[in-house]
């Protein structure tokens, strides 16, 4: 029965109860075991990706991607000094060692990779997508970033496949929300985000309040869990004419000193994570005391 017709399917389930002798319950496990698995659904979803979206190649290209070492570098695109040093192990919280395309945290020997300009802290990777598929979606969304504004970026995204697919309208609400985000909410963000020195905004997703309230900071940092939402906030805060230091990481292992940020702030946030909890206890632990947490 073809997925795209829910009609097809009705029918199918209804003739399978219809005919229960026909189905004994051992033929039906293993059809369900055969093409449901777990690992059966990730062979689909992999070859999904693998048809809509490029494959990575180490030639560079127009845009000046490359893969070196197994990471993505893109020319033009480096994360600021300032940025790199004050970041730390997301794990132990150690200082980390500086290399050209990753940050070493010799404590805990791990590497995290500095991919196309952005610095990959994860623990682990997004929930809703595969750490190579992320990376692919982002590449793909590079190329053509070079070339359009912040509105035909965000529209680009969304021309995208996704998995399971996203209907028209659904993606025309999405749309619509990144583009007026500003416009809905930016009055009670600045009346909200008091000034100070330096601020977080965790899963800042494409940057709408990091645009908004950066001028009320001398520097200014957003993270996410999703890599590929980080380039589109690098577009817009590019086009405003305003530093991108973005980093890619998990709300509940945030690679920051302890009270570091004299403000923090999340936007729907909480909702989205498995344990609130400790997303909390990380967004304290990183603010300044006498800080701001909104």
């Amino acid at each position: 029965v073809p997925p795209e017709d829910p009609g097809a399917l009705a029918d199918g389930i209804q003739y399978v109860l219809d005919h229960q002798a026909a189905f004994p319950p051992a033929v039906l496990r293993a059809h369900a075991l055969r093409n449901f698995s777990l690992e059966s659904v990730g062979r689909r979803m992999a070859r999904i990706y693998d048809e809509a979206l490029s494959q990575r190649t180490a030639v560079a290209d127009s845009t000046g991607s490359a893969v070196v070492g197994g990471t993505l570098r893109a020319e033009g695109q480096s994360p600021n000094p300032e940025l790199l040093r004050i970041l730390c192990c997301p794990l132990c919280k150690g200082r980390l060692v500086i290399r050209p395309e990753e940050l070493h945290c010799p404590h805990c020997v791990k590497d995290y990779p500095i991919v196309m300009g952005i610095p990959d802290m994860r623990v682990y990777e997004d929930p809703l997508i595969p750490l190579e598929d992320d990376y692919r979606k982002g590449e793909k969304f590079e190329k053509e970033a070079a070339e359009l504004d912040f509105g035909d970026c965000v529209r680009y995204y969304w021309s995208l496949p996704t998995y399971p697919d996203t209907p028209p309208d659904l993606r025309e609400r999405f749309i619509r929300n990144v583009l007026t985000q500003e416009e809905r909410y930016g009055a009670s963000w600045l009346e909200m985000v008091r000034g100070g020195k330096t601020l977080l905004e965790v899963g800042c997703g494409t940057a709408a309040l990091l645009k908004m309230v950066r001028h009320k900071f001398e520097f200014a940092v957003g993270c996410d869990v999703a890599f590929r939402w980080l380039l589109i906030a690098r577009k817009r805060l590019q086009e405003a004419g305003q530093p991108a230091n973005l980093v890619c990481c998990c709300a509940d292992y945030l690679p920051f000193p302890d009270h570091y940020f004299s403000s923090v702030g999340n936007v729907s946030l909480l909702e989205h994570v498995d344990d609130a909890r400790a997303v909390a206890g990380e967004l304290g632990r990183v603010t300044r005391r006498g800080g701001n947490l909104f």
